[in-house]
């Protein structure tokens, strides 16, 4: 059932946005998405490979939840503040 203020994934609020695929040595490839409005990531598996081992490498499973470093830094070029103790 379709509920007013709900649209298609690809719609305009729309909660991810597809960065790229990654290929992992065990023959899966998973898609990252950037999560929005947020600067964080998701990493989900697309494809198994035929002799992966991993049992948590199930297609459609998210491997990976975090947010990028860059996005927490406050870093304005202007350096620590000065250690008062030391004038």
């Amino acid at each position: 059932m379709i509920t007013p203020g709900t649209g298609p994934p690809d719609g305009p609020h729309a909660a991810f946005e597809f960065e790229d695929l990654e290929a992992f040595a065990c023959g899966c490839v998973a898609a990252r998405f950037r999560v929005l409005p947020w600067s964080g990531h998701l990493l989900r598996i697309e494809a198994r490979g035929p002799y992966c081992p991993f049992e948590s490498h199930e297609p459609g499973a998210i491997v990976g939840l975090g947010i990028r470093s860059d996005a927490l830094s406050t870093d304005d070029g202007a350096g620590p503040p000065p250690d008062e103790t030391d004038q």
